[in-house]
């Protein structure tokens, strides 16, 4: 298994800055392809690792903030451009289809006819392909509705957390991925509209994960600044034999179980 990280940003002041990218991550497994919540860049940092948009399969998108979603358009529109075909199965939150305060539906008319399928998704759904299973986990956000997943292959399982604070079901979710790709924003929430994983957090989600590799992305300037050097140095004395990344923009890592 390839994972493709284009950003390992998040939030407000990378998005306006782009210190770090915010451009999501793009997860290869055999012949299959996936865009997992393209932010703003997306499709210049995919083009610059000449990804195969021609084989793209599936574009998820967790939730309607711009760092996730901004993108989306984007993505379907030259996936459809490269493979002069309707490839890829586009999979929403319901936010992002309008549903719920504050929402509208991101993606046009246009876009969605040149999706394969157009799916929309919550909390505690399965979805099944040819290739795989789909189930979309819970999360614990400012926006209510938005949703994490776990690709299930027959000789894979992928925990992808999305933006959460640790939430009790953690651990039935995610326990038993083969790798564990989670969203680590701050250091130490300060109060209780910090919807993100702080240090706390991103601790107790590897303790409770029996995934071999745990990789970390979403990162804020503040945490960022802090150093992710230190942080690695920091995280051994709870990793035990799994191996935890630090992700940079850019880097490509290869899994095997």
């Amino acid at each position: 298994m390839k994972l493709y990280v284009l950003g390992s940003g998040g939030g407000r002041y990378m998005l306006a800055t782009q210190q770090l990218h915010t451009s999501g991550l793009w997860l290869e497994h055999r012949d299959k392809h996936f865009f997992i919540d393209p932010g703003t860049g997306a499709l210049r940092d995919a083009l610059s690792l000449n990804l195969p948009f021609q084989k793209l399969s599936y574009l998820f998108v967790s939730h309607q903030h711009l760092d996730h979603y901004g993108d989306s358009e984007a993505v379907i529109e030259a996936a459809y451009f490269y493979a002069k075909k309707r490839n890829v199965v586009g999979m929403f939150n319901k936010c992002m289809h309008g549903e719920g305060e504050g929402c509208f539906d991101a993606i046009s008319p246009y876009h969605k006819s040149l999706l394969l399928k157009y799916q929309v998704f919550k909390k505690g759904d399965v979805y099944s392909d040819d290739c795989c299973n789909f189930v979309f986990t819970p999360t614990l956000h400012h926006e209510p509705q938005a949703i994490g997943m776990v690709i299930e292959f027959d000789d894979f399982r992928i925990g992808y957390t999305s933006d959460t604070e640790y939430f009790p079901e953690f651990k039935y979710y995610f326990k038993n991925v083969d790798v564990l790709i989670a969203h680590f924003a701050i250091l130490k929430k300060e109060s209780s509209e910090f919807r993100h994983a702080d240090k706390d957090d991103a601790m107790r989600m590897v303790k409770e994960t029996n995934a071999s590799y745990i990789v970390f992305r979403h990162f804020s300037y503040p945490l960022w600044s802090y150093g992710l050097k230190k942080l690695k140095e920091e995280f051994k004395e709870v990793a035990e034999d799994k191996t935890i990344i630090f992700a940079n923009d850019g880097q490509m890592y290869e899994f095997n179980k």
